[in-house]
């Protein structure tokens, strides 16, 4: 997010299996400092999570090593497989063989038993040659125990394609804090629209519509900058 021509970062904890933000928050950096005072702050109000899905970022990896030490994690296949297709473009030439080694990239990550996945990542490096081989080495089988799952976390992606959609206003963001707004509207509307499912069914907030609340302590005096022209009707209208 760039404020006044400086690059800040919005990072965010994603319901993987509902997409519901569960915390986000703007920093100035995205180094080990930054996620793991945004990982202390998620574990301070949710505690310790069952199991983590990320990308391979090595700061974000310190900070959970620090802050989740000994919490299983899952690295996105996602991620994983777009870098490794982007590799086999890259040296291969041959279609055929270049059709054929993108079939079984995508065998590694989705076939069912990992047997299978063994054999076609053996069969990919046997095909396509000694630099793709020795990514798959480095990447992809030196982190075989955090893919296993074959898991991706595309319900973070698509949360950030939401706070990517917030925050690309044409003239820019002025300040931190009118960054901040924008992330609380993004997060309350999701809350509006899909906050309830994540409520226990005991709760008495199950029975609240909030967006009805909302709508009935509207101050519709705050909001006539929104319009070009000021016009008395319209307060009438909107009430």
């Amino acid at each position: 997010i760039k404020i006044k021509g400086t690059w800040h970062f919005g990072l965010c904890a994603v319901d993987s299996a509902s997409g519901f933000p569960l915390l986000m928050d703007l920093y100035p950096t995205l180094d080990t400092v930054s996620w793991t005072l945004f990982f202390k702050r998620f574990k301070a109000l949710y505690g310790v999570p069952k199991l983590i899905q990320c990308d391979g970022s090595k700061a974000l990896a310190a900070a959970r090593e620090t802050v989740f030490a000994g919490v299983r994690y899952q690295l996105c296949k996602f991620h994983k497989l777009k870098n490794l297709m982007k590799r086999l473009r890259h040296h291969l030439q041959d279609p055929k063989l270049l059709k054929r080694c993108h079939r079984l990239a995508k065998h590694i990550f989705s076939n069912r038993w990992v047997s299978s996945r063994k054999k076609a990542t053996q069969t990919l490096q046997h095909l396509a040659g000694e630099q793709v081989t020795a990514y798959i080495d480095e990447h992809i089988l030196n982190d075989w125990r955090n893919l296993t799952m074959s898991l991706t976390n595309n319900a973070s992606e698509r949360f950030n394609r939401k706070i990517e959609k917030a925050v690309s206003a044409r003239y820019g963001i002025p300040s931190v804090e009118s960054a901040r707004v924008i992330l609380r509207s993004v997060w309350l509307k999701d809350v509006l629209l899909h906050g309830q499912q994540h409520v226990e069914t005991t709760s008495e907030l199950r029975n609240i519509d909030l967006s009805r609340i909302c709508q009935e302590h509207l101050d519709t005096d705050n909001i006539l900058h929104f319009f070009h022209a000021y016009c008395p009707s319209l307060t009438e209208k909107l009430g």
